[in-house]
């Protein structure tokens, strides 16, 4: 390792320009990196949703859910397949072995379920989502407006969701809980019998019907013009007016059917604090930034709610979180430079010596921030938190190496040979310890399964950041001490002996004198006064410079001597410690990510048997209840619709307050339940 720094100090100047260019890169890393909740994963598992309205359950399982399970199965790795089946919906999963290609799993599970999509009743959806967490939402809305609930969903559908979709980084922005309508066309038995129309021709008529088909150029003096033919159907009297042949000519679809539009009903109702709404949910893109993504999404929303007359609420957003995680961060990083400061000023007593240490805790951050937007990272809950970690550890080398530089200095000048002996003398040690610690961490990125995709990114930052905070402590740090301390006053730690004169000639007669060196005297003096005087030995990096105790020595060696003087009891004292310090691991509360950083509480409610059907009546007594409660910022519900033989409840999204106590609102709300029974 002294290699390294030997390089470094006969390139100072190179090593200095390397120092500033890391700097300049590492800030511009940092505003480049993209922001995510959690670290990009793909979990072994693909749901597949239908839905086919009005289907009872039956039917919906037998024309729609057991072809696809079947479907599912026969893909290659496919190890198991489940589904739940209700009125007009169904969700299937598919999972498969870890290790497999994922990406082609997918598609191949995409082709299978789409190669059904002609054999499902009219009208049916379907759609395909991964299981990974570049499919988990950046951000729900909920929109809600005064005036009409059913123009309000079309505008949104004609404006608010096109305007999001424009946003770059945006993938999908799906509108739930619009009212859809659709067209029913109703045979009149007795005129079909009459006109002898056969029904089996209504659906390939309508299907080539009402639609602008390209039917190739005409030339003109101006050039090619496309050529159409056709008009899309604007309304129903033109769907009632379409020609249908029969044995005694083309008779119009009113001649024996009624056309009419009907509502669809909703499988399930959106309200906000007592309100009909709107969900809006806006999906990123594959590595795009979803602090941008939400950042853009409030502008537009802003600039289109009062056009619209609507109130935007959000539900879940990713951004805040990461914002203020990042915030925290920095936050944290400053107040740990600057106790390191201190700290180290506090034991070093020299305010160069303090500078040069603390160099290398943002250095080495930047530099792991450069290893992270090279790698493709990302900042998350993970990689900052592993920054976090890093910032108290990235220090450790540096103080090592500067302190032995200054404390073997001692009162001399310092010298290049010097900075590299002292480096030399710590190097294997600090070497074993960082590599110890990477050798912890490293491992991680290396399991298998859903907790390696999670942590690797953890392990990578934190062994980049270790092995940075190295490479400084061997390199730039040797190179600093040269610049800084080679005419600095002699180092003197905290609580300095007041009598060096008396301890300088103890340390003198105690002193370790080179074995390569230990004859030239005699040699002299065998050789009489004719023979070469021998010049002085250079110093050697095992030679140590001996001071008086100091007060922190002071301190500490009576407990030393003690652990010396009975071995058996220190033994048997770090036993029991470590037993119990295991033994206390049963009483930390684990969960899988901790808090998601936006505060809320879900609540149930199981309808009672008189409410019947009407359950918007059921839960507008239990929305004003809620609320009423200090801290609760907005109550969101969501009303499923009534199935036949199928457990009905009513969930309830309680938004709080910044800054709102978790456990005072949850005890508040209990209360507000138990009086409402």
């Amino acid at each position: 390792m002294s290699f390294l720094t030997r390089t470094s100090l006969k390139n100072r100047l190179i090593v200095g320009l390397t120092t500033l260019a890391i700097a300049v890169i590492g800030v511009v890393s940092m505003g480049s990196l993209k922001q995510e909740l959690m670290p990009s994963m793909q979990v072994p598992m693909a749901f597949v949703m239908a839905q086919s309205q009005g289907l009872a359950p039956e039917e919906m399982a037998s024309t729609v859910t057991e072809p696809v399970e079947q479907a599912l199965l026969a893909v290659p790795g496919v190890t198991s397949v489940t589904s739940t089946t209700s009125s007009g919906d169904a969700q299937i999963i598919a999972e498969w072995r870890f290790g497999e290609d994922d990406d082609e799993t997918l598609r191949a599970i995409r082709s299978a379920a789409e190669a059904l999509r002609p054999s499902f009743p009219s009208g049916s959806e379907l759609q395909v989502m991964s299981g990974g967490a570049d499919d988990m939402p950046a951000m729900m809305l909920s929109a809600g407006t005064s005036g009409d609930q059913e123009a309000f969903g079309d505008a949104l559908a004609q404006t608010v969701v096109p305007a999001l979709q424009s946003i770059p980084g945006v993938r999908t922005v799906d509108l739930a809980g619009q009212q859809e309508h659709r067209i029913t066309i109703a045979l009149r038995a007795a005129d079909v019998t009459r006109l002898e129309v056969d029904p089996a021709t209504l659906q390939p008529i309508l299907q080539s019907h009402g639609a602008a088909l390209p039917a190739g150029q005409a030339e003109s003096t101006e050039g090619p013009i496309s050529v159409t033919v056709g008009t899309p159907l604007a309304s129903l009297e033109d769907i009632a007016a379409l020609p249908v042949p029969t044995a005694d000519g083309a008779v119009r679809i009113s001649d024996f059917a009624d056309v009419a539009m009907e509502a669809v009903p909703a499988q399930n109702l959106s309200r906000v604090n007592g309100n009909p709404s709107l969900t809006l949910q806006i999906t990123p893109a594959q590595g795009a930034n979803v602090v941008d993504i939400s950042h853009a999404v409030h502008a537009e929303l802003d600039r289109l709610a009062p056009t619209l007359d609507a109130e935007f609420i959000t539900i879940f957003d990713q951004a805040p979180f990461i914002e203020q995680s990042i915030h925290d961060l920095s936050v944290e990083g400053g107040l740990g430079l600057l106790f390191a400061v201190l700290v180290i000023l506090a034991f070093l007593w020299s305010w160069r010596s303090t500078v040069i240490a603390a160099v290398s805790i943002p250095l080495s951050l930047l530099i792991t921030l450069i290893g992270l937007w090279t790698s493709g990272n990302t900042l998350n809950i993970l990689t900052l938190g592993a920054l976090t970690i890093a910032i108290g550890r990235v220090v450790d080398d540096s103080i090592v190496v500067i302190e032995n530089i200054s404390r073997r200095r001692g009162d001399g000048p310092l010298t290049v040979e010097g900075v590299v002996a002292s480096v030399r003398q710590v190097a294997g040690a600090i070497t074993a310890s960082t590599l110890t610690t990477v050798a912890v961490f490293l491992p991680i990125a290396f399991v298998s399964g859903i907790a390696g995709q999670l942590f690797r990114p953890f392990a990578v930052t934190v062994s980049i950041a270790l092995i940075a905070s190295l490479v400084v402590a061997l390199t730039i740090v040797p190179v600093l001490a040269f610049w800084f301390l080679r005419h600095a006053p002699a180092h003197r730690g905290a609580g300095a002996s007041e009598a060096d004169g008396a301890g300088d000639a103890d340390s003198a007669g105690d002193a370790v004198q080179d074995p390569e060196h230990a004859t030239a005297p005699a040699a002299s003096e065998a050789g009489g006064a004719d023979a070469p005087r021998s010049l002085p030995a250079e110093p050697s990096e095992l030679d140590e410079i001996h001071t008086p105790p100091d007060r922190l020595q002071r301190t500490f060696m009576p407990a030393l001597n003690a652990t010396r003087r009975h071995p058996a009891i220190t033994l048997v004292v770090s036993g029991l410690l470590l037993v119990a310090t295991l033994g206390m691991t049963a009483f930390i509360t684990t969960d899988f990510l901790g808090s998601s950083g936006q505060e809320s509480l879900q609540l149930t409610q199981a309808p009672p048997q008189e409410a019947g059907d009407d359950l918007v009546a059921a839960a507008e007594p239990v929305e004003a209840a809620l609320g009423a409660i200090p801290g609760i910022a907005d109550v969101m519900t969501s009303i499923p619709v009534p199935t036949p033989g199928t457990p009905t409840t009513i969930s309830y999204d309680l938004q709080l307050d910044d800054g709102a106590d978790v456990e005072t609102v949850e005890a508040a709300v209990q209360d507000a339940v138990v009086e409402l029974q």
